[in-house]
């Protein structure tokens, strides 16, 4: 990927904090760091609340329900901070929850994390560059 900016990008990392987690893509900037959490999933998507589930519609009428990844992408955000906080390295932290598949339709979103579609993800990043951290 090209940006307009310098970054290092990691792809599933496994990080100990309170807990073990994994980012499935860490990038860090000189206006912070990116957490992208990655979804590859079909169907028409339903982000609830109360309580925060995915529950997933597939054109085969099957229906799954998974843990919220705007949840999941604020506990990491979380996590993240912990993990430099413990190594003293002041950094600010951002992310998004990516829907990678073209066979998925969000139809219903949630104000807890920002959420994207592939083609988004270049724009997302990009404005980025006009942020000047404190």
């Amino acid at each position: 990927m090209h940006l307009p900016f310098k970054f290092y990008a990691f792809h599933k990392l496994l990080l100990h904090a309170e807990k073990a987690f994994e980012l499935d893509f860490l990038l860090i900037t000189p206006f912070g760091a990116i957490i992208l959490e990655v979804k590859n999933m079909i169907g028409i998507l339903e982000l609830t609340e109360n309580p925060s589930q995915l529950i997933q519609r597939k054109e085969t009428g099957d229906i799954n329900k998974i843990p919220c990844p705007a949840v999941q992408l604020n506990d990491y955000k979380y996590q993240l901070s912990q993990f430099f906080i413990d190594h003293n390295i002041p950094i600010q932290i951002f992310g998004a929850v990516v829907f990678a598949s073209r066979k998925s339709f969000v139809k219903t979103f949630t104000n807890k994390a920002q959420i994207l579609y592939r083609n988004e993800v270049r724009p997302f990043l990009r404005k980025f560059q006009n942020f000047h951290p404190q």
